[in-house]
């Protein structure tokens, strides 16, 4: 039995055995104290029967509203094991999380007390959508639609949401409730799809390689949820060249290309058959980056990735994945990346 549900039984046979002692107590003490010396039987009777009346109806009520209570909490800990929940007062901030929403997002209760629920935002809604769900939530309606995301290590992650205002007293909004389910599996699969047939018709309609990779690179930033990704092939003199790019700065792109005696920079070498992804969750804890770290901070690059582009003669170059921040480049977008890589690479 849940520990919440014990203790609403103790308090229930605790405040029962309350009111029945108190009923006691009047019949044994008060009433006899209140009767003419030597008034009869008859007379305490009668009082004591209509002690009971009281007494009995009270505990009767009181026991069917902890019941009631009882059976309330019953079905919101079954609906919070297989829910994820959280609760904002007016203002929207966070003022209860259960443990699977804790979990979702990976902030502590404590980290997530107080705070709105900007602490979660991806990027990846515009402020149209926002306006949208605000308008609706302020009419006193419930909103539904899938909303991404970003954990506390800075993946990604997608919710079907119930949002939904309580009405208080006065007729305003006292708080606000969301009931989410993660379809975050789902939503990949598909963009991972999507993603593959846009570069495939892309390579099918065209056979400008620039073109087909400025495809990728928008089926990229669609898929993964991130602003700056860029695609690099090896050139005919073995230099790992930028094809198409997106959110990166011209300067960045002459600095890389000038690595290495101007061959830029890959961690595999050409038709090499076993590459396999590279992330770097933080530029400033990883010594294998550290001597590109002044020009990460230049271009305000906290993670990336490298995903291989492999061809029928193995690494034909890379795609690149940028975050502004720690942990950024999850391992779903990496995912993305090399469906979309091994679609490339064909």
């Amino acid at each position: 039995m849940p520990t919440r549900i014990k203790r609403l039984r103790t308090r229930l046979l605790a405040e029962t055995a309350g009111v029945l002692a108190v009923a006691g107590v009047v019949q044994m003490v008060v009433i006899p104290a209140t009767l003419p010396t030597g008034g009869g039987a008859l007379v305490a009777g009668v009082c004591a029967a209509v002690v009971t009346l009281i007494a009995g109806p009270l505990v009767l009520w009181r026991v069917r509203k902890m019941e009631v209570q009882r059976d309330e909490l019953a079905l919101r800990l079954s609906f919070e094991a297989h829910s994820i929940m959280s609760i904002a007062d007016a203002k929207g901030r966070i003022v209860e999380a259960n443990d699977r929403f804790c979990a979702l997002s990976g902030y502590s209760r404590e980290e997530l007390i107080g705070q709105d629920h900007r602490i979660l935002t991806s990027g990846m809604h515009d402020k149209a959508f926002w306006q949208g769900v605000w308008r609706s939530l302020s009419a006193g309606q419930a909103w539904r639609g899938e909303i991404c995301n970003r954990a506390k290590d800075g993946s990604l992650y997608w919710v079907d949401s119930i949002l939904a205002p309580i009405i208080g007293a006065g007729g305003r909004v006292d708080r606000y409730v969301s009931i989410l389910t993660d379809v975050s599996d789902r939503v990949h699969s598909s963009r991972m799809v999507r993603a593959s047939e846009q570069v495939t018709r892309a390579l099918l309609r065209s056979y400008d390689i620039d073109e087909a990779c400025e495809t990728v690179c928008a089926a990229l930033t669609e898929a993964t949820g991130l602003v700056r990704v860029a695609v690099l092939l090896f050139d005919e003199t073995d230099a790992c060249r930028f094809v198409a790019t997106a959110g990166l700065s011209d300067s960045y792109l002459r600095a890389v290309e000038s690595l290495n005696g101007g061959r830029g920079h890959c961690p595999w070498k050409r038709g090499q058959q076993d590459a396999v992804s590279v992330v770097i969750q933080d530029v400033w804890r990883d010594a294998g980056v550290a001597e590109f770290q002044a020009l990460f901070t230049r271009e305000g690059i906290c993670s990336l990735a490298f995903v291989p582009v492999m061809g029928s003669d193995g690494v034909a170059g890379k795609l690149m994945l940028y975050s502004d921040m720690p942990g950024g480049v999850g391992s779903l977008q990496v995912s993305l990346a090399s469906s979309i890589a091994g679609t490339l690479g064909q």
